[in-house]
């Protein structure tokens, strides 16, 4: 993955929450609100974590190792996304527990070990 992707992605971020932090100031909560919500709050994370997933593979010698592509890189950054995304939704429900971030984490890590394995 090049600069000019990561780049990209920052500006899609950008954007990302410059809409979450429209949506929140302007329109008033509702059921489609916050279906708006999530979606752009899970866009915003996946494209800031890009290029920090990035920076992690090129810097920490354990992961500059490893082979990784494109897909790799994208599918951490949704897997985060998808974490920060479940962990707001547990609060906006009120059932946000330590124990559930925990299993929701697990879940997602048993998920990227199997992806990995199945080199996908």
């Amino acid at each position: 993955m090049s600069v000019w992707s990561a780049a990209l992605s920052l500006l899609i971020g950008l954007g990302g929450w410059a809409g979450l932090a429209y949506l929140i100031l302007v329109y008033p909560p509702s059921v489609a609100t916050q279906m708006i919500f999530f979606l752009l709050f899970f866009i915003a994370v996946t494209s800031t974590a890009v290029p920090v997933v990035l920076v992690l593979y090129r810097v920490v010698p354990a992961l500059a190792e490893r082979r990784h592509s494109r897909g790799t890189i994208l599918r951490q950054s949704v897997w985060i996304g998808l974490f920060a995304s479940g962990v707001m939704g547990l609060q906006a429900a009120r059932l946000r527990d330590p124990m559930l971030m925990v299993i929701l984490g697990v879940v997602l890590i048993l998920l990227e070990t199997y992806c990995q394995q199945r080199g996908w």
